[in-house]
């Protein structure tokens, strides 16, 4: 793995999993909450709602893999990577990160893929007075370690537009 020089170092993911959990969470926060991250000129917002073990929608579905809401499970590996979102979205147009759109249904959702590596999904929300959105929303990011993950992101990344 070779990492950008503005790629942040991986969390920690050792001893007691509330520490650690809250340890993540706090990163999640000071990264993502407390203060703005714009992605081409626009804000980024996090779901809060609905909590769940009294922190964010959003940091879950960030955390977290499964393909039902209520049987998602922590992976380390997401966890590791949780201050990677901010610095990805920040420096979209380094080389190391790929970047493409995918309509899904009604919804623009914008790909930021580093280094075939850990994905960022935004999704456009509403419709700001230039035709751009108002916002983007965070709605997940995730790891692409297995090859058939990168093969089906290369597929999409690459589509004639």
């Amino acid at each position: 793995m070779c990492n950008a020089d503005w790629i942040p170092d991986l969390l920690p993911f050792d001893g007691n999993w509330g520490e650690v959990l809250d340890a993540i969470y706090e990163r999640f926060m000071a990264d993502l909450l407390r203060k703005p991250v714009l992605f081409r000129g626009r804000r980024v917002s996090v779901r809060k709602h609905p909590p769940t073990q009294g922190k964010g929608f959003g940091f879950w579905h960030c955390i977290s893999d499964g393909k039902y809401e209520d049987d998602r499970v922590p992976d380390p590996d997401r966890c590791k990577r949780v201050g990677w979102i901010r610095a990805i979205i920040e420096n979209c147009d380094h080389p190391e990160v790929d970047h493409w759109t995918e309509k899904r249904g009604r919804q623009m959702d914008h790909i930021l893929w580093y280094n075939e590596e850990f994905a960022v999904v935004l999704a456009e929300r509403g419709k700001h007075a230039d035709g751009g959105p108002d916002y983007y929303l965070l709605k997940t990011s995730y790891c692409t370690f297995m090859e058939h993950q990168k093969r089906k992101k290369r597929k999409k990344r690459d589509a004639p537009k």
